[in-house]
Formats: C-alpha cells, sequence, structure tokens
C-alpha cells in the first residue's frame, strides 16, 4: 500500500484531527476515528497505520453484521423446523471456527470463565447468533448504522460508549445496575439530565432491537444536573472581547467570532443562532421560538453585527458545531464550567436592564412572557420596532467591565 503524505481521508474537528473513509458498498457511511493530535504530521502516520489494517476492520464490521443478521433469522424464525435449522448451521459454523484456531476440544467445555478471548470466540459466535449474548462491541454499530437521524444516532452512540465503558455485554445489566448508572451519569459525565434521558431512550431501543427485556430502563429517576453546572456567571466586557479576538486568531475559527457576536448583542442561544434568519432590508433577525420562549422572536440587527449576520447567512454552522468550538475556545483561555455560551443571553439581559430599559421591552427582546406590563405602552407595528431598536443601541461591549459600567 502506497502511504499518503497529503491530507487525503483526514479532516479536522475542534482542532484535532479525525481519520474518516467512506465503508465499502453497499453501506453509505464512513469510518471515522478520532486522532487526538493536532499535529498534521502525527495525524498522517496514525492514518496511514489504519490503512494498514483497513482490510482487518472492514472484515470485523462484516462478521459482526453477518452475526447479527443471523441472529435476526433465527430469532424470528417462523417455526420450530426452521429455529432448529438455523441453530444446526449456527453450531456448525462456530464448530468451524474453534477447528481453525484449534481450540475445537474446548468448546462444550463448561470452565468458560478461564478461557482465553480467542478460546471464546467460537462459543461467543454460537451464544450472539442464538440470543443468548449480547456482547455490546458486536451488537451496537449494525444497530447505530440503521438509526436514519444524525443527531440521534450521535446522541446514542455517546450514550452506548459511556455505557460500555461499565458493561461488556447487555446480560450483565439488570433493573439494580441500570438504575445505578442513570443515577450517577449526569455527574459522572458532566451532562444535563435531558441527555442523560436521550442516552435511556437509545438503551430502550436497543434492547428491543436485541429482544431483550427493556423494562431493565424504565421507571428510574434519573438527577438533574449539578448545580455547578447550573450556575451561569455573565460575561464581562473584556472577556467578550477576548472570546472574539481568540476566535480570529490564526489557530481558531473565524465563524466562531460572528457566532459570539451575534450571541453578545441578541441573547440567542446556540439552536437559535444555528436557525436564525436575517432580513437586510427590514435590518430584523429572526430566530425560532426556544424552550421558555413564548413564540419567534425578530428583533432589531444591533449595527455591530451586521457583517457577522452577512457572513453567517452564508456560512451557518450547526448547533453541535458551535458548542463544541466554544467550550474549547473558552477551556484554552481558562475560563471554567460557569460561564458557557447561554452566558451571553444573561449578559444581554444584564445589558438592558443596567440601561434601564423596562422589564416589557426585554421580554420582547428574549421571548419571556411578562404578566404585570404588556407592549402595548410602547406602541404598535412600526412604533414599537423603533422603541426596540433604540433599547437594542444600548449594547455596547467597548465599554469598562461591569463594576466601572454606568457610574
Amino acid at each position: 500500500m502506497c502511504l499518503m503524505s497529503d491530507e487525503k481521508y483526514l479532516f479536522k474537528r475542534n482542532g484535532n484531527w479525525q481519520f474518516h473513509k467512506r465503508l465499502p458498498p453497499p453501506s453509505t457511511k464512513y469510518h471515522r476515528v478520532a486522532l487526538k493530535t493536532k499535529s498534521i504530521k502525527e495525524a498522517q502516520k496514525k492514518r496511514d497505520s489504519i490503512l494498514r489494517k483497513w482490510d482487518g476492520i472492514i472484515a470485523e464490521m462484516s462478521e459482526a453484521k453477518a452475526v447479527m443478521d443471523l441472529r435476526k433469522r433465527y430469532l424470528n424464525a417462523i417455526n420450530p423446523a426452521e429455529a432448529a435449522h438455523l441453530a444446526d448451521l449456527i453450531q456448525t459454523e462456530a464448530e468451524d471456527m474453534a477447528y481453525e484456531k484449534g481450540t475445537y476440544d474446548l468448546i462444550q467445555t463448561t470452565d468458560y470463565d478461564n478461557l482465553t478471548a480467542e478460546e471464546k470466540e467460537p462459543i461467543n459466535f454460537y451464544r450472539t447468533a442464538t440470543g443468548q449474548l449480547s456482547p455490546l462491541p458486536v451488537v451496537v454499530p449494525p444497530w447505530l448504522e440503521q438509526i436514519p437521524n444524525k443527531a440521534t444516532r450521535a446522541d446514542y452512540k455517546t450514550g452506548l460508549k459511556n455505557l460500555m465503558q461499565h458493561f461488556a455485554a447487555a446480560e450483565e445489566i439488570t433493573h439494580q445496575r441500570a438504575a445505578a448508572f442513570l443515577e450517577v451519569a449526569p455527574a459522572h459525565y458532566d451532562v444535563s439530565k435531558a441527555t442523560v434521558g436521550k442516552w435511556q431512550s437509545g438503551y430502550i431501543n436497543l434492547w428491543k432491537y436485541l429482544n431483550k427485556d427493556y423494562s431493565v430502563w424504565k421507571n428510574h429517576t434519573i438527577p438533574n444536573t449539578p448545580e455547578k453546572n447550573k450556575d451561569r456567571d455573565i460575561w464581562e466586557n473584556s472577556e467578550v472581547r477576548r472570546l472574539i479576538e481568540s476566535a480570529r486568531g490564526s489557530n481558531r475559527k473565524p465563524w466562531l467570532a460572528h457566532a459570539i457576536l451575534i450571541a453578545a448583542h441578541t441573547g440567542a442561544r446556540e439552536a437559535a443562532i444555528a436557525q436564525c434568519k436575517y432580513y437586510p432590508e427590514k435590518q430584523v433577525v429572526w430566530f425560532p421560538k426556544a424552550k421558555y420562549e413564548t413564540q419567534d422572536r425578530q428583533i432589531p440587527a444591533h449595527p455591530a453585527i451586521v457583517d457577522s449576520l452577512n457572513f453567517w447567512m452564508e456560512n451557518r454552522k450547526a448547533q453541535r458545531t458551535i458548542s463544541r468550538g466554544f467550550t474549547e475556545l473558552k477551556k484554552s483561555l481558562g475560563y471554567g464550567q460557569a460561564k458557557v455560551f447561554h452566558s451571553f443571553r444573561n449578559t444581554f439581559i444584564q445589558h438592558l436592564q443596567f440601561n434601564n430599559v423596562p422589564e416589557a421591552l426585554v421580554a420582547a427582546l428574549v421571548g419571556h412572557k411578562v404578566r404585570t406590563v404588556t407592549y402595548g405602552v410602547y406602541g404598535q407595528g412600526q412604533q414599537l420596532v423603533s422603541t426596540l431598536q433604540e433599547a437594542i443601541h444600548l449594547i455596547d461591549y467597548d465599554k469598562a467591565d461591569w463594576d466601572r459600567m454606568y457610574t
């Protein structure tokens, strides 16, 4: 095999190189590996090492898919005769496998736990194909491949990767063990209750696919995210400027600077920014309704973000990309868990409040519901737009930090 020195099969994500190569037909998926290096030379060496083993990687994937297809046929047999026929085929293949490995005499052993990994392979093949054993590294990849939604597949993949750090096979997981795993997951993996809930849905669906008792994953209480993750401080003006300057640097992603500018001047979340629309003729930005908001938002565009909005309409990024890029950036600058992307929303509101913008106008700008005051007192139509515009123009990140502002 001729090894390459270019960037073929390589791409960068959050500053680190990853390997990706399309799997052979009929699959339309890619095989991806995080190379965990920022050096192109190191990435090229790791890529070449993967390519040397490529045929073996594909063979392992094919074998995993084949055993899962055989398992599905066996478990869905329409009558006892068909099931017996398939069981004989599986038994024969397991015996052939053991014979090739020189472990034929061990295939009926009762001392399974003391066998080596290689000696267990024929036995595990038989047990997996007949539904007695569900080794997660074998059963997970074929199942994930059939999930059409990319975001759902990514959520499930992360959850299962974490599950496999603790369990090798589905049969090891009891209702009690599932409860213990779900209880510690938010704190252990530093994720939200909602994220663990998505993982739980994936576990349930995988167990259904395996014809296993999925009730082991039901009727559990997932605790709330630890309090430390809920503390969201505001960004000081100097910190906002530092984030933008760092994002614009040669080692960063310039698009991230635009996302930060938009967030800081609109209070929009990552998901809203990923889907926003800009109408230059009206100088307004549209954001889809998000959680805790009463409706879609359409607010005046601050002059400081007009160029960013024009750039974003042609070069927008997905929510996950924004989130990962920003997390990498803020960590590289030494900011902890208390300051997150959502903090721009709190910062935006704080700016408006420090400028004595009335509660109803703040609510109109950020999408909150206010029961005590109506927007009507500030006019309607163009009059309200002009009033909102005046409020937006009060946002100024070139000023000093909070302890010296508005004094």
